[in-house]
């Protein structure tokens, strides 16, 4: 008795091991494999029995379902997609002849659909449905799951890929990598939909947003924008989580072009600033209205500096250009609202200057249009070189021995109504020296020019000079300073001319 006891203790184990293994091998049996591209049919028995069936990609490529059968008046089957993951990929409930689910970007993998009645232990039906995988092999479409950064579909420029959103958290990340700096915008294209449906973020590799915008139109296309070398990532979302999205297919391209005339994002500070070069024009954009871009030149000598900045239409919200020193200290600032500005001609000592262009009132709106700007620098000895606010810094008037005279001049502006320019010359023998003041524009701004000499003392002066005049006066041997300072609130980029001529 003892013995019969002890071996059914030892074969009880083994028995429940083949039972349970019998349940999973019936749950396997009812589990059918089925074939892309081709059409089965099938019922529900119960309003508890669950149809299971697996299909395997063994590429990548685009899926749909199709699911029809006779009419029925009310929701008699549930349908899921799972991905690979068991994870459910597409929902749907169906009464209608016939169901074609959206179009689903997939990896390689196994998938499973399941087929239920849609409130199970209620009415179901027996009717014959039919159901149908349908595959094509691609590589232009999203390969679910590429929720996360991580995951992203590497994705080439120029070529169009398709996907779409399978429920409202749904996220869709592309990432590309272009090897050189250049211009990239952004087409993306769909149906129309009557409110935003997609938010679109592109991102550096950083993470940090670069731009972003929302859609809904049938196309739309971005500005181009610079980009340096560098991976970068592309986010598909629904603009609002977790209220109503689209399934719709969209399709997304990123257009670039390898150029070394676009700004390079992120130049967004002096130490990012991106080098150019005077003579050449570069183009640029405010990716959002707290974006600033920064630009580094360096001019080998002594001369005169303009630019011009150009922008495909007038804008109220504008642009703020701000010529700095290599310390970071603003010379000028220009707002243009306009499609073209071309400034006057300043003087620049040789060394490194900074540019940035911003929106004039940050955090409000601005335009993210392209801009373009050239920088054009003259090397010469008869313009004022900035930083020449003092009698130690004063730039030198070369003069020249003519047959019966000394002669020489200089260019030189008011960048502010704080500005102060100081000139020296020398005079080589006692006589006249005609100082001679003149600018081509008449303007409401009056000059003050004051004459010094070498130990900074007052000698003479021409005051409240709105039009060009001179004054001539005897000097003896020696060094000597001209002072030029506007005389009231206002002041003027004009260029002024000092002249001087001595016999």
């Amino acid at each position: 008795m003892k013995r019969k006891i002890l071996l059914n203790l030892i074969y009880l184990p083994l028995f429940l091991c083949v039972l349970f293994l019998s349940d999973s091998m019936v749950y396997a049996a009812d589990t059918q494999t089925i074939q892309l591209n081709q059409e089965i049919s099938d019922s529900l028995t119960t309003n508890s029995d669950e149809n299971w069936y697996t299909f395997t990609l063994e590429e990548s490529g685009v899926l749909s379902l199709e699911f029809f059968h006779e009419t029925i008046n009310s929701e008699s089957w549930s349908i899921t997609l799972y991905d690979k993951n068991s994870l459910p990929v597409f929902s749907s409930y169906n009464d209608k002849t016939k169901l074609v689910s959206p179009s689903y970007g997939l990896s390689e993998g196994s998938y499973s659909i399941k087929i239920t009645c849609p409130y199970q232990y209620s009415t179901y039906t027996k009717q014959t449905y039919h159901l149908k995988v349908s595959f094509t092999i691609t590589d232009t479409w999203e390969q679910e799951g590429n929720n996360v950064s991580s995951d992203a579909n590497a994705i080439k420029v120029n070529k169009l890929y398709s996907g779409n959103l399978y429920n409202n958290q749904d996220e869709d990340w592309f990432s590309f990598a272009p090897s050189k700096n250049g211009c990239f915008s952004f087409d993306f294209l769909h149906e129309a939909a009557e409110a935003d449906s997609w938010s679109i973020t592109l991102y550096d590799s950083a993470m940090s947003p670069i731009k972003s915008f929302y859609s809904s139109a049938a196309t739309d296309s971005t500005s181009c924008y610079g980009i340096s070398s560098g991976t970068y990532y592309v986010h598909v979302t629904c603009p609002y989580k977790y209220t109503t999205y689209t399934s719709q297919t969209y399709s997304i391209r990123v257009n670039f072009k390898v150029s070394a005339a676009y700004e390079s994002e992120s130049n967004n500070s002096f130490s990012t600033a991106d080098v150019i070069k005077t003579g050449k024009a570069y183009t640029g954009n405010l990716y959002v209205n707290s974006d600033i871009d920064y630009y580094k030149f360096t001019v080998s000598a002594n001369g005169s500096f303009s630019f011009q900045f150009l922008n495909a239409y007038e804008d109220r919200h504008a642009w703020k250009i701000t010529l700095y020193k290599k310390d970071k200290t603003p010379i000028f600032s220009y707002y243009n609202r306009n499609t073209a500005l071309t400034s006057t001609k300043i003087g620049l000592a040789k060394g490194t200057y900074y540019f940035s262009v911003c929106c004039p009132y940050q955090y409000t709106t601005y335009s993210d249009a392209s801009y373009q700007m050239k920088f054009t620098f003259k090397k010469s000895s008869y313009w004022e070189s900035e930083g020449n606010g003092s009698l130690r810094t004063a730039d030198t008037i070369k003069l020249t021995k003519r047959t019966s005279s000394v002669t020489g001049y200089i260019y030189g502006n008011s960048s502010s109504n704080t500005d102060k320019d100081y000139y020296t010359f020398m005079v080589s023998k006692k006589g006249q020296t005609t100082i001679t003041f003149s600018h081509s524009v008449s303007e409401n701004v009056t000059w003050k020019i004051l004459i010094y000499n070498k130990k900074g003392k007052k000698i003479t002066e021409l005051n409240n000079q709105t039009k060009s005049s001179s004054k001539t006066i005897t000097l003896s041997p020696g060094t000597y300073y001209v002072k030029v300072v506007t005389s009231s609130s206002t002041y003027s980029w004009t260029p002024y001319k000092v002249s001087i001529k001595t016999k």
